[in-house]
């Protein structure tokens, strides 16, 4: 692999995201009930009843549990599952090309490189994990808010929108620092 867009590198058919995130799984325990829960999501394409039945069964308790009472946090998942969202980015780098991917609705938008894709600040900074090289959150000091890069060209079997769940220790020591993510991921987080 390797080559290729930034867009089709990410945007893979649904038995290679599955595939990764069960590896992702195996490798991150922490992350492995949300990735395992993906491998049910990933050939979603019903509408609100089909989505409770998969999450009742596979959902994490949470979720489970608001499904089955109809409140949060199964009322915000499901309209961001069913189309009802803001773009879910995270910024995508491959050698020259960089841009902001959307797991959901599979856009690819190219973005500047070291600015803020909100702000347009250039007074960014990166924080990154040993655990996961290829990932890091892009931080802006203006208006505080952070982004997840995922380095597709380090990791060629990276599926940027699956490869952040797993760097769930990032997003939280980046949160922990007094940034605040500038769109959830389809996790909720």
């Amino acid at each position: 692999m390797g080559q290729g867009t930034p867009f089709e590198m990410v945007s893979r058919d649904a038995e290679l995201r599955i595939a990764r995130a069960r590896e992702l799984a195996a490798r991150f325990p922490y992350a492995a009930e949300a990735l395992l829960f993906y491998c049910h999501l990933a050939p979603f394409s019903g509408g609100e009843t089909d989505l409770r039945a998969i999450v009742t069964e596979y959902g994490p308790p949470a979720l489970r549990d608001a499904a089955l009472t109809g409140g949060e946090p199964f009322n915000s998942f499901r309209d961001f599952m069913l189309g009802e969202h803001v773009c879910s980015e995270v910024l995508i780098a491959n050698g020259a090309e960089y841009g902001a991917f959307c797991g959901f609705c599979a856009r690819f938008r190219t973005v500047p490189r070291a600015q803020c894709i909100y702000c347009q600040s250039s007074d960014v900074a990166f924080f990154s994990s040993e655990s996961l090289p290829h990932i890091r959150a892009q931080v802006c000091e203006q208006c505080r808010r952070y982004v997840s890069e995922v380095d597709v060209a380090s990791d060629a079997s990276a599926v940027a929108d699956l490869d952040e769940i797993a760097a769930l220790p990032l997003d939280l020591w980046v949160r922990q620092s007094g940034y605040t993510k500038a769109t959830r991921n389809w996790m909720g987080l």
